[in-house]
């Protein structure tokens, strides 16, 4: 489900509820621990590992065991039973220049929407702003939140905002261009990542709302938000990995 590196290691949470740790040197695993059911994604922050556990296959009992953060001991590489609580149904994460992360919690797909949690160093862990994707870069957040319409099941509709947050100061910016071009927005966003280097916003989309036959895209922006240029991609494309 997800992937992240730290201290020369490679760890990677699987959807039976372990996270595994990867030698990069030996290619090989070397050991497995336990979090929780279904775990998502997972970052790395000091000498912890955050893991989100989603409880996703359980999403008929409300997630009950999908609430929270997993928080294993890198240099013993254990689970310091010590979670984070956070909304229901944790999922993709992303981390700040001053540390925060940030979890987006996938509520229940209907009457509990998905919101963005923020965990600051104290791990102290509150609701952020409403949205359904999320990637930082320095002190900025950048955010979409596409609320779906299934009332007629043959033509999803899908309501998308974007915004930017400046997170030093807690305050969304309405000065930045991100989202404000309309005309170059995808139609079906399906994953946010920006280039560690330049700052430039990756937007991967469908080719239209509830399409999974057609080719999707790729639109580009740059740090500020202005569109640069689509790259056709394959059918439901689902993130950018940069090296």
């Amino acid at each position: 489900e997800g992937i992240t590196a730290a201290g020369g290691f490679i760890y990677v949470s699987n959807n039976d509820g372990y996270v595994t740790k990867i030698d990069t040197t030996a290619l090989k695993v070397v050991s497995k621990i336990e979090v929780g059911p279904n775990p998502v994604d997972l970052e790395a922050r000091g000498n912890y590992l955050y893991v989100a556990v989603s409880d996703g296959y359980n999403w008929e009992k409300g997630y009950p065991n999908g609430f929270r953060l997993a928080k294993i001991d890198l240099k013993t590489f254990t689970n310091t039973k010590q979670d984070v609580k956070v909304g229901m149904n944790p999922g993709k994460m992303t981390q700040d220049a001053n540390g925060n992360l940030f979890v987006v919690c996938n509520g229940n797909y209907g009457s509990i929407p998905a919101t963005i949690w923020r965990v600051d160093a104290a791990e102290r862990a509150t609701e952020y702003c409403k949205g359904t994707m999320a990637a930082a870069h320095g002190n900025l957040l950048y955010v979409v939140n596409s609320v779906m319409d299934y009332s007629v099941p043959t033509r999803p509709k899908a309501t998308i905002n974007y915004a930017v947050w400046n997170t030093r100061h807690h305050a969304a910016d309405a000065s930045h261009a991100w989202g404000k071009d309309p005309g170059h927005m995808p139609p079906a966003p399906t994953a946010i990542n920006i280039a560690p280097r330049t700052g430039e916003i990756y937007l991967t989309s469908d080719a239209k709302v509830g399409n999974y036959t057609d080719q999707g895209m790729l639109n580009i922006y740059d740090r500020t938000g202005k569109f640069l240029r689509t790259v056709t991609t394959g059918v439901h494309p689902v993130a950018s990995v940069f090296y």
